[in-house]
């Protein structure tokens, strides 16, 4: 005795879709979440950058005050000694 072919049941075809729908969004939101984390890292390392030279440079300002305030010093101090005696 043969069987009659079964019907597709209607709650599990829309299962399936479901299923299918939710695969693609999956699949949509990690790829965005991938693109992000890359965009993320390249800013990290563009900050990481900016601070190592904005540190550079304010080393090289203080290193510059420090050598004007000095000129300064030898300057009254040479002033001084070319200055006519009182």
């Amino acid at each position: 005795m043969s069987w009659p072919p079964r019907r597709a049941n209607p709650d599990a075809l829309k299962l399936k879709q479901d299923i299918s729908a939710l695969q693609s969004t999956l699949m949509r939101v990690r790829m965005e979440l991938n693109t992000k984390s890359n965009y993320v890292a390249g800013l990290e390392m563009v900050v990481r950058e900016r601070m190592t030279k904005i540190d550079s440079l304010r080393e090289t300002i203080d290193r510059l005050r420090e050598q004007n305030q000095q000129l300064g010093l030898e300057n009254h101090v040479l002033t001084a000694m070319l200055a006519p005696p009182k």
